[in-house]
């Protein structure tokens, strides 16, 4: 069996933002990268070139990255047609650079045709850690549960002092429109890097549940006197603010 690797030589801009985006070319320690959320950069031009008959066993995909700050992450997704769809490959947010291949030979029967530099591509897009919680989020008040997006600067929540529940009122409020990365725990969804008490410690969500999934709207963050309140079944969640 002969195994081909390939490299993309051309680049292009999807979402402006990825900074030297050539240097995503090759693995030498020279890269591209970007302080923008949902900033995206497409490849193409890997220069497969097979005999006529060749029989694909396995596709694989692989990326180095690694992201400076916890909770960002870089997705890897590819393209057989062109770049008019895209399939995800990986969402990941590693600290620490890593180089790593995903089987997607069991995504679809791959021809030669789909290797073509006129049909293969792939992109890559960043989603920086915002810190908040999206839209429909429920948090405990002492008339019940409501969504973040009806609370305002003023209002009371519920929150934790020394163990017991008491009232605690919103000092700031902050709301952003974005796509970015959504971690779901108890029923809450979280974009971005946020904690939590569990086991007796703050958490980062993304710790507790890596899987995340792509989210597009508002986003919304509260911060109060006690410096925490609660969601969804009793989940205790950290003030995060950012502006």
């Amino acid at each position: 069996m002969t195994v081909t690797t390939n490299s993309p030589s051309s680049t292009y801009v999807i979402t402006a933002g990825w900074t030297n985006p050539t240097d995503a070319y090759s693995s030498d320690n020279v890269r591209t990268y970007t302080p923008t959320t949902t900033a995206a950069q497409g490849y193409g031009n890997y220069g497969f070139s097979f005999a006529a008959g060749t029989v694909i066993d396995k596709v694989e995909f692989g990326i180095e990255r690694y992201t400076s700050a916890s909770g960002d992450t870089i997705s890897l997704y590819y393209s057989v047609d062109g770049g008019t769809s895209w399939t995800l490959v990986t969402s990941s947010t590693p600290t620490s650079e890593t180089l790593d291949y995903y089987d997607r030979t069991a995504d679809r029967t791959w021809t030669l045709d789909l290797l073509s530099d006129a049909n293969l591509k792939t992109k890559i897009l960043a989603y920086l850690a915002s810190g908040c919680l999206i839209e429909g989020t429920k948090i405990l008040t002492p008339e019940g549960p409501k969504n973040i997006e009806e609370l305002n600067v003023g209002d009371y929540v519920v929150g934790n002092e020394n163990g017991r529940k008491v009232f605690s009122k919103i000092k700031a409020k902050t709301t952003h429109f974005l796509k970015t990365m959504c971690h779901e725990y108890k029923g809450t969804g979280f974009a971005g890097n946020h904690k939590v008490w569990v086991d007796g410690e703050w958490k980062n969500v993304y710790d507790i549940q890596p899987n995340a999934r792509e989210y597009e709207g508002f986003i919304y963050n509260i911060e109060t006197e006690l410096g925490n309140y609660y969601g969804e079944n009793d989940l205790l969640i950290h003030n995060l603010t950012k502006t």
